[in-house]
């Protein structure tokens, strides 16, 4: 019980209020006072007498007690085994916050916490038919364990019934504490409390056996526990480094299951005294496992994990660091494209929306860059989109691609042409690795570093925002070179955004913001001020491949790309004002739950929008070029917002204002023939100028 209110305790609150050094301090403050209470009750305690201690110790230890602790280690090993493949499946059905990872973590503690309490409670004094009870606890966790696997395998379903009714009964401002994932945590409950429930009864059965029936008590209750501990580091590093990604979840639970069921014949065969009829019930447990998995078929949990509407499945796999799948879509307006989940959470698309805003990932950078560019690093890949316009750049004359998953790589392939082939270009080297490793150990500088990390409210991920971060890539940063990160500014905590520019102004200089597409930021961070030469940036981007992949995106000309400048330093930071820092110790942006609802709207982005004429290093005249520029990324942003909260006709205005000022912008066409099709879809009647178009 201690475990699972600490587990929720720091997950939920004390590391978002004091960060990792305060509340390990927190925890530190506990021991001390337990300690100190056990010194204060151990002076009033009465040692035990010797003639006790003999009598106590009067049991004989056999090779049939022997057999029954490695049978408990057995034990151990499948119960941090399930733990670990449980946790690794129902992170496809949640977010990938701290918050999810808490609640499963909690949800298995606590059912060890009621498993403990029936056993003490019901079973313990029964101290003649412990041993009958542990053999049960082993095929009830066969079974129990196949009803979990039948409820993991319907999540998506079971997730749509609760979305209904759960609002119902949990008020927003508790859904908002609990990381907007209250629903996850009823499906948590489902599929774990009755198998952890068992867990929790099976290891003080174990204990009492081992206490009834051996000698020398200190040293093999000891034992018992060292063995099961043993037992479930061996459980979670099996689990994760082999049955999950050589055999999949499905196959991986089956294996867990056989085990149980081995167990319990094993119990049944070796130990005297065991009823006759646990044979017959383990016959019935075992039909009933056999029959589901017969029920279920062999990909059973593959149609969790590939049950997407409107798409066909190009791969997929279960590797170590996670689930990735591939889809691709066909559509009328966009044409057939691909997308990657990681975990069934979209981490990048090849749709014109996602594709310009990734690919100027890889062009601003090296575009503003004031000198020379010969070495590059792009950390996490995705589809490729962002490496493969780096590529374009012919000064390169080494490109370091970092991801922490081989599979990443492995998977480009379905991502061509728009990642240009990137895996097969000799300037690119190829490097599986956290991004964050990757620099602490290289001994290469970088005239431009960019990335895009998984988004920032995933668990772990704070690690490639954060100040220490920042200051470890200028110690790998060439004078006056560029990184590129990205800004998400359309989530609901809008703070979120501000505290990861907040982070890059504490270590550089210099930072802008740049939105080139909906709400998706980038910002150009420096030691060295921006200082943008007109003429250079044109001869840059009129390079033919630069040229080609640019035009595609609807980024034609310098003015197209100065128009997505929004604000820098000063402006920028006035803008902060007094927004926390992200470092290391706290990781502000993984505990969102302490920040309100209340996202960044396009009127924010107007409002801040500065003149990027102020960094021109000649002093040009009034531009209107660049002004339309402006205009027609603001009718972006808006047609963006506008579309996501449903109101259609303010996205219909604002892209007829865009078409009339670029007619021929192929990426302005795009969204055009995407709205058509929305609006068709909903029935709605276009008007007389919808029409004509």
């Amino acid at each position: 019980m201690g475990a699972a209110i600490g587990t929720l305790g720091v997950g939920f609150v004390l590391i978002g209020l004091l960060g990792v050094t305060g509340s390990s301090l927190v925890a530190s403050i506990v021991y001390i006072c337990v300690g100190g209470l056990g010194l204060i009750a151990a002076r009033r305690e009465r040692p035990l007498a010797v003639e006790e201690r003999k009598h106590k110790s009067n049991a004989v230890s056999t090779g049939r007690e022997t057999l029954l602790v490695w049978i408990f280690t057995c034990s151990g090993f499948v119960s941090i085994a399930y733990e670990v493949i449980w946790f690794r499946f129902l992170t496809n059905v949640s977010t990938s916050s701290v918050y999810a990872f808490s609640g499963m973590l909690g949800t298995y503690l606590f059912g060890l916490v009621i498993g403990s309490l029936i056993c003490a409670k019901f079973l313990a004094p029964h101290k003649n038919q412990l041993l009958r009870y542990f053999a049960i606890t082993q095929f009830g966790l066969a079974v129990s364990a196949t009803l979990t696997l039948a409820i993991l395998g319907r999540a998506s379903t079971l997730r749509s019934f609760l979305h209904q009714i759960v609002p119902t009964f949990v008020p927003f401002q508790m859904q908002a504490f609990l990381g907007d994932d209250v629903i996850f945590f009823f499906i948590c409950l489902l599929a774990l409390i009755l198998p952890t429930t068992l867990i929790g009864i099976s290891f003080p059965i174990a204990s009492e056996l081992t206490v009834m029936r051996m000698s020398a008590l200190g040293r093999k209750i000891g034992t018992l526990y060292a063995l099961n501990t043993v037992g479930g580091v061996l459980g979670s590093l099996v689990a994760g480094f082999v049955l999950i990604p050589y055999l999949g979840s499905q196959w991986a639970l089956s294996v867990l299951i056989l085990i149980n069921m081995l167990l319990f014949a094993a119990v049944v065969m070796s130990q005297p005294g065991v009823p006759k009829t646990l044979y017959r019930q383990g016959a019935i447990a075992l039909i009933v496992v056999v029959v589901s998995f017969l029920y279920f078929g062999p990909h059973y949990l593959e149609g969790q994990l590939t049950a997407f509407v409107g798409a066909k499945v190009l791969a997929l796999r279960e590797a170590k660091e996670a689930t990735f799948v591939v889809l691709e879509y066909d559509e009328w307006a966009t044409g057939r494209y691909q997308q990657l989940l990681v975990n069934s959470k979209s981490y990048a698309n090849n749709r014109p929306e996602g594709r310009r805003y990734m690919a100027a990932m890889g062009h601003y950078p090296l575009l503003l860059h004031t000198g020379p560019s010969e070495s590059a690093a792009v950390i996490c890949i995705g589809t490729g989109t962002t490496i493969g316009a780096v590529t374009t750049h012919g000064e390169l004359q080494s490109i370091y691609a970092v991801d922490l998953a081989p599979t990443v790589f492995d998977f480009a392939r379905y991502f061509v042409p728009i990642n240009k082939r990137f895996y097969e270009n000799p300037k690119v080297q190829k490097v599986v690795a956290d991004g964050r490793h990757y620099l602490l150990g290289t001994a290469n500088t970088f005239d431009v570093i960019t990335l895009e990390p998984p988004p920032p409210i995933d668990a772990g991920i704070v690690n490639l925002y954060s100040e220490e971060f920042y200051a470890l890539a200028k110690q790998r940063m060439r004078h006056g070179a560029v990184l590129a990160q990205w800004v998400p500014l359309d989530i609901a905590r809008g703070d979120l955004p501000k505290i990861i520019l907040k982070s890059l102004l504490a270590q550089f200089k210099h930072v802008s913001l740049w939105v080139p597409d909906r709400m998706e930021g980038i910002a150009i961070a420096s030691d060295e001020p921006l200082l943008i030469d007109r003429n250079e940036l044109a001869k840059r981007m009129s390079e033919p491949a630069v040229a080609d992949d640019l035009m595609a995106v609807g980024l034609r000309s310098p003015e197209d790309l100065l128009g997505t400048f929004v604000a820098a330093d000063e402006t920028l930071a006035a803008y902060l004002g007094d927004s926390p820092s992200l470092t290391d110790d706290r990781p502000r942006i993984e505990y969102y739950n302490l920040y309100p609802v209340r996202p960044i709207r396009v009127k924010d982005l107007v409002g801040l929008r500065g003149d990027v004429e102020r960094y021109f290093t000649d002093s040009s005249a009034k531009d209107n070029q660049l002004d339309t520029a402006r205009k027609v990324v603001e009718a972006i942003w808006m047609e963006h917002e506008s579309s996501a909260i449903g109101d259609t006709a303010t996205a219909r205005s604002a892209l007829d204002n865009a078409l009339k000022l670029e007619p021929d912008n192929e990426y302005l066409r795009y969204l055009d023939r995407k709205q058509r099709a929305v609006i068709k879809q909903a029935g709605d009647i276009p008007t007389a100028s919808e029409a004509e178009r």
